[in-house]
């Protein structure tokens, strides 16, 4: 089924970052899709399936058997979607290589070790499970973020090579193992941007005629982009990637990614310009990721108007209001109840020096400020610098948006827990560490109180986060969270204890309190991985 002027409009669902979606929910997800107006699904699973003799794949963390893909295959069919794959084939295989088994065939950090049979044999028996689950003949084969492809064992058997070489060898080698099965892979290109030394969204990049020359004739390639404003940049990178292969694929972003927090205005700036450029340029496949990086914290369907609302920009409808009443007609729901998800991440007040890492990348500063410790704090160096977030108004407007969320009410009421969190918790450490240093044990007992009602707001986000989980996903992966928000919980309840401690005589001093918080990164705040987050020890 073509759609509009496209081949493919399609999702994208990440069911590898510890959220294994129930199949149930897929099927769920599957119908909202089917009814925008899209024909295509795509699942992102890294080692989530089982291939034979593969007892590691997707160990422990929910992977999904033979029968269970078929039945998601199957139903979308029914609904006339195309589903297939998207593998990696080259990096990001964490968890995978963290098994003794695979270590043989690891490269250096999660990078396979190219120009190994073992590699290929395993590859081949990914494609092997794939064609024989998948109706649709392409597989989308991953070869991104591997950066540092051929500088650890590969270079110790093979000496220093040019990585150019290296990858184009790869591909053609992964190309030949897929049309074994009758596949057709789809390969994204910002590992061959950085290895010119550029990253994959520098117009300016020069990618070597060899690496176009090389490239395997019967694939197709896609220019991934969840970041850029600039529909110049797209029409710049689209003809790039227009040497290599006549089939170019467009994939964006409905931004799921960013901790608890859908973010809206990211994705509608970006896609806005993305699907202006994809019209134009005469793109024909487009798939939205909605991605679960670091642990899924962000439900899918949060970002229900965002996947209409692009779904219309690719029929060249970019009227807001136009689009607001469209959503408001198919579901029942408020565009602008769904927008109000994000306001926990809305800076009212930056500092001076306040600087992203990127300039990309949106601020998440509700996951920083959440897990950031009481007496340790490294983010409180922003707060007391002027950051300011008003939690306490947003919480309230979620709050009435969720009385409106039908269905969808238990995942706005996860953002809305958080911002209740986070109303208490965002100064705490800067009262704290202030109260102490002046000796003031009268402020310091006042606070006391606060860190036993942060702790019961912690308690309900918890249960609340516990309630989405189960009706989304598999058990595998819940153990993070109890880990996360438990832990959490418990060390205010620790931080507590110890100011008790401090004020009844009972210890003399509090060490972490005594040492200065100073500025991080110019406060920057767009990190979303937990580890880094609430300690500077290793976690």
């Amino acid at each position: 089924m073509k759609t509009g002027n496209f081949k493919r409009f399609g999702v994208m669902l990440d069911v590898s970052r510890n959220g294994a979606m129930k199949v149930s929910k897929i099927k769920h997800l599957i119908d909202c899709i089917a009814k925008i107006g899209y024909n295509s699904f795509s699942l992102y699973m890294e080692d989530m399936f089982e291939p034979e003799g593969e007892p590691y794949f997707g160990y422990l963390r929910g992977r999904y058997s033979k029968e269970e893909l078929t039945e998601v295959v199957r139903y979308a069919d029914s609904l006339g979607i195309e589903v297939f794959p998207r593998i990696e084939v080259l990096g990001h295989f964490t968890n995978l290589v963290r098994h003794p088994a695979y270590a043989e065939i690891v490269d250096c950090d999660d990078v396979l070790l190219i120009g190994d049979e073992r590699t290929y044999n395993l590859i081949d028996k990914m494609f092997k499970f794939i064609s024989e689950v998948f109706t649709s003949r392409v597989v989308c084969a991953s070869i991104d973020e591997a950066f540092m492809l051929g500088r650890g064992r590969y270079m110790n058997i093979n000496g220093c090579r040019d990585r150019f070489d290296i990858i184009s060898e790869h591909v053609n080698k992964v190309t030949e193992i897929a049309q074994k099965y009758g596949l057709t892979p789809v390969y994204c290109l910002d590992m061959y941007y950085t290895l010119a030394g550029t990253d994959h969204y520098d117009v300016n990049a020069v990618l070597p005629q060899r690496a176009i020359d090389s490239f395997p004739k019967n694939a197709s390639v896609e220019h991934w982009d969840y970041y850029n404003k600039n529909k110049a940049v797209y029409d710049k990178l689209f003809a790039d990637h227009k040497k290599f292969s006549d089939d170019v694929w467009f994939t964006g972003g409905a931004w799921t990614w960013n901790g608890y927090i859908p973010e809206t205005t990211q994705t509608l700036d970006t896609m806005r310009a993305a699907m202006q450029s994809v019209i134009e340029n005469k793109i024909n496949s487009v798939m939205i990721t909605m991605w679960g990086d670091n642990g899924a914290e962000c439900s899918p369907f949060t970002v229900l108007h965002l996947l209409y609302a692009i779904r219309q920009f690719g029929d060249g409808n970019f009227d807001m209001d136009s689009i607001k009443q469209g959503f408001f007609d198919m579901f029942g729901y408020r565009f602008d109840d769904f927008a109000t998800l994000e306001l926990p991440n809305r800076i009212d007040r930056v500092p001076d020096n306040f600087k992203c890492k990127h300039y990309l990348v949106p601020q998440s500063p509700t996951k920083n400020l959440l897990f950031s410790d009481p007496f340790l704090g490294w983010t409180d160096a922003a707060v007391r610098n002027g950051l300011e977030i008003a939690y306490d108004e947003h919480t309230g407007v979620i709050t009435d948006a969720k009385s409106r969320a039908g269905e969808y009410a238990y995942a706005f009421d996860v953002v809305e827990k958080v911002s209740s969190v986070m109303e208490l918790k965002m100064h705490l450490g800067i009262k704290t560490r202030e109260a102490y240093l002046a000796n003031d044990r009268n402020a310091l007992s006042e606070l006391l109180c606060v860190y036993g009602e942060l702790a019961e707001r912690v308690d309900s986000l918890h249960k609340s986060a516990r309630t989405r989980w189960f009706e989304e996903y598999k058990g595998h992966g819940w153990e993070v969270h109890d880990i996360r928000l438990g832990g959490l919980k418990t060390r205010i309840l620790s931080c507590k204890e110890r100011l008790s401690d401090y004020i009844d005589g009972r210890i003399d001093r509090i060490e972490e309190l005594e040492d200065e918080v100073i500025e991080y990164a110019n406060n920057d705040l767009s990190d979303y991985v937990y580890r880094r987050m609430p300690t500077m020890c290793d976690l």
